[in-house]
């Protein structure tokens, strides 16, 4: 019995062994499997993969396969060579060391056959039979490719070594050699383009950028494992610990500033007494003018789709809704669709707002970002002094100006993206642009911060903060959202509500399940520090928002009458917007 549990427990300590020696191989495997099954954006890209074109799935799939094929092989290549140095293996040491990495490569492939599988979308269940099979190919493949390319002429000696040798890189077998060369040229250089220009590879969409890019990690990672395996030094773990003293000084996430000049921005209450004077010039024999205030929720690019998407419709059905839109409060995502919407509006468009919005918001925002952390933004963790050009965000905002300027067909000089902010009001003598609001909390100091055309006073708006007071000049209007990222916005996710009051209407363009209080109360402070209006000179508006019957959510209706206040509740019918 002893001797059975001491073979167990030495048993278990090759094992232990065994999978020590590729952690690199098993880290960047589980790496991929939780970003793509457990992280909200992971799953999205999980299920834009299954609506690609051919093409689009190809490079998926050729990323992927690539992914499992450097985690096989470097795994092999590291067992073989830290067990060619210690004593004799006995055959179960070699057992493992032989299915070790085979096992590692094709778990790689099932766990993606297991994320689609997850997805439980009609073609995300083709893709994940498309992986499983995949996996049994590749387990074929790592089995039968001696007799395949013929290996099993090889001499021995040359294959592997005799146990208790000494094993370095030049010491490994020539064809072995020139795979890890070749492997290795295959991380470098794509590496360096990602790093040089992350948007460049945009084409090969979010899910193929992704494991790309840890594919890479895979040959430089156990580059390392061998140096500190030939120098006896545990260098992964000094990289580690010099990354994290770095990091009190080499923080490159910035606010990209145009110049130094700053606009002077209007109080709150005179941007809305000219807005209301504007209104009642244009409608002097009106009795009551209508106010509309939005605020749009967070959510990542669904809600930036779904506010765009939504406000481009009602101005398209509507033409002077926008003339009747005073304020739009947003964060996350939500600003990005206020900003694209608001844009829009400011080049003076006067119909085919929605197919426009929805053309910009089409693009694969998320590969570059991936691009760029996963390689620039990496390398700064480990640098001792902070590159501007290594930031992430860079490639983020780039990539929101490209997609404004494919879509308008402008130049770089005219690109509402790359302009400043404040250029979106240059030329609004009618106020038919809104007042935007994009709102974010500043975590280290637990303040909240507003990015808007008006000034910000905590006296108006109770503790909330500008964020101008923190930057040094203009900024672009794309670098307005990377300002939210930089101060590390905490956003919280809501359903579809309504909210029509008698005096004010204020839609909430929620995409997802919870509700942001925070923002209905910025929403309520909009209406509350607006100019002392007589009530009945403001009409009540009713308006309909409409979507796809599976989400679509139970309206709370607030009406606010002479202190009293009705709550009423009603669905919305199935009709595509």
């Amino acid at each position: 019995m002893i001797n059975f549990l001491r073979k167990r427990w030495n048993s278990l300590k090759t094992v232990g062994a065994s999978l020590k020696v590729v952690r690199f191989s098993i880290i960047v495997m589980l790496f991929g499997f939780i970003a793509l099954t457990l992280v909200p954006q992971g799953q999205d890209i999980v299920v834009i993969v299954s609506s690609y074109g051919l093409l689009k799935k190809v490079w998926f799939v050729t990323a992927a396969l690539l992914w499992a094929f450097q985690i096989w092989y470097w795994a092999r290549v590291m067992l073989f060579m830290w067990f060619s140095s210690g004593p004799a293996m006995d055959e179960f040491t070699t057992k493992i060391n032989e299915h070790a990495p085979r096992f590692l490569g094709a778990v790689s492939l099932l766990a993606l056959a297991y994320t689609f599988f997850a997805a439980q979308k009609g073609s995300s269940l083709l893709m994940g039979f498309l992986f499983m099979g995949f996996a049994a190919l590749f387990i074929a493949f790592v089995y039968y490719r001696r007799k395949l390319f013929n290996l099993d002429k090889l001499d021995p000696v040359q294959a592997r070594q005799d146990p208790g040798q000494s094993c370095t890189f030049n010491d490994l077998p020539q064809g072995t050699k020139i795979t890890l060369l070749i492997s290795t040229t295959i991380a470098a250089i794509p590496f360096l383009l990602f790093v040089i220009h992350p948007n460049l590879f945009t084409f090969f969409g979010s899910g193929a950028v992704l494991l790309f890019c840890i594919a890479m990690w895979v040959p430089m990672g156990s580059w390392l494992s061998y140096l500190s395996f030939k120098w006896r030094i545990p260098v992964i773990t000094i990289l580690f610990l010099f990354g994290m003293v770095f990091s009190r000084w080499n923080d490159n996430h910035g606010l990209h500033v145009l110049d130094s000049t700053k606009t002077v921005k209007p109080a709150f209450k005179e941007q809305f007494d000219e807005w209301y004077s504007a209104r009642r010039s244009i409608n002097p024999q009106k009795s009551k003018i209508p106010l509309i205030v939005v605020a749009a929720e967070g959510g990542g690019i669904r809600a930036a789709y779904w506010t765009a998407g939504v406000l481009a419709r009602i101005q398209d059905e509507v033409p002077h809704f926008s003339s009747d839109l005073f304020a739009i409060s947003s964060v996350s995502g939500g600003s990005l669709g206020a900003a694209v919407f608001s844009s829009l509006l400011a080049e003076e468009m006067s119909d085919k707002l929605q197919q426009h919005a929805s053309r910009i918001l089409d693009e694969d925002f998320l590969a570059p970002a991936i691009a760029a952390w996963l390689t620039g933004d990496m390398l700064q963790r480990i640098l001792p002094f902070p590159i501007s050009y290594l930031d992430r965000s860079r490639a983020i905002e780039r990539s929101w100006e490209l997609s404004w300027q494919k879509e308008m067909h402008t130049s770089d000089t005219a690109n509402r993206f790359s302009n400043s902010f404040d250029d979106l009001w240059k030329n609004n003598h009618e106020y038919r642009i809104p007042s935007l609001f994009f709102n974010g909390t500043w975590v280290e100091k637990g303040r909240r911060l507003i990015t808007s055309n008006v000034r910000i006073d905590p006296k108006e708006f109770q503790d909330a903060y500008d964020i101008d007071q923190y930057t040094e000049g203009k900024i672009r209007l794309s670098t307005r959202f990377i300002a939210l990222l930089v101060l590390r916005i905490l956003v919280r996710r809501g359903q579809l509500i309504m909210r029509c009051a008698l005096l004010t209407v204020v839609i909430l363009i929620i995409p997802v399940r919870r509700l942001h209080m925070k923002f209905l109360e910025l929403s309520s402070r909009i209406l509350r520090n607006g100019r002392s209006w007589n009530p009945w000179s403001l009409s009540s508006t009713m308006i309909r928002l409409i979507r796809p019957s599976r989400i679509c959510k139970t309206l709370i209706l607030r009406i606010w009458k002479v202190r009293r206040l009705f709550y009423t509740k009603f669905c919305l019918p199935y009709k595509p917007c």
